[in-house]
């Protein structure tokens, strides 16, 4: 009996996207359980931002902010571990100074966790929400080919799929079935390589369908 397999491309997808999440997850939970033990025992300081440099790396943009400070009389010099759009010179930030090295510093930028928490959570919504369709579907499908769900459709003509894989764009087949009333309806194969049509003029094939529920969701088989 044939069996629906789930898309490998959209589950690969789904699972980096999740993947990037959790390693997201990951490196902020460690950066801010480091960010919590450093600032029970340091000092807030306010410190000035003395020069903003900008240099190139792998084609991005990014920035080094230069910051000046006093801690008991003494002033010291460091770098800020972040940089937001707008800063400039002369503004001033706060950081935290470790009492007994007080030329080490530490800055944090509450804005930049957020972020980093709605990317971590877009991209794990974008993975879950990929790989759970296409299992979903996959359930839904198999269910119509165990209960014989299907019509007889004829093939119509090729077009592409609009899905493309290492830059080659991939084709669909298009079927028709006309019911008892003479009315017509489309249905569309999984992608296929340019040079790998399954299918061939004259092909009559089973669309898994509940044609009179949901004609929307729907299988064209590979078999004849």
């Amino acid at each position: 009996m044939e069996r629906y397999k789930w898309n490998f491309t959209y589950m690969a997808i789904g699972g980096l996207f999740f993947v990037f999440a959790l390693i997201t997850l990951l490196a902020s939970v460690k950066e801010f359980k480091s960010w919590k033990e450093f600032k029970e025992t340091a000092v807030p300081v306010a410190a000035r931002i003395t020069d903003i440099e900008s240099y190139t790396d792998d084609d991005e943009t990014k920035h080094r902010v230069f910051i000046e400070y006093e801690y008991e009389g003494e002033r010291y010099s460091d770098k800020l571990s972040y940089y937001i759009t707008g800063m400039k010179k002369g503004d001033t930030v706060e950081i935290y100074v470790d009492p007994d090295a007080p030329s080490y510093s530490q800055s944090h930028s509450v804005l930049l966790s957020v972020l980093s928490w709605v990317l971590m959570l877009a991209f794990g919504g974008i993975g879950v929400g990929l790989m759970g369709h296409e299992l979903k579907r996959s359930i839904y499908i198999n269910r119509l080919i165990d209960e014989d769900k299907y019509v007889y459709a004829y093939y119509s003509n090729e077009e592409k799929s609009g899905y493309s894989v290492n830059e080659v764009e991939y084709n669909c087949s298009v079927f028709v079935y006309t019911d008892a009333f003479g009315n017509e309806r489309r249905f569309k194969s999984e992608p296929y390589s340019p040079d790998a049509n399954p299918y061939a003029p004259g092909y009559r094939v089973k669309v898994y369908v509940d044609i009179e529920k949901t004609p929307e969701k729907y299988y064209v088989s590979r078999e004849k």
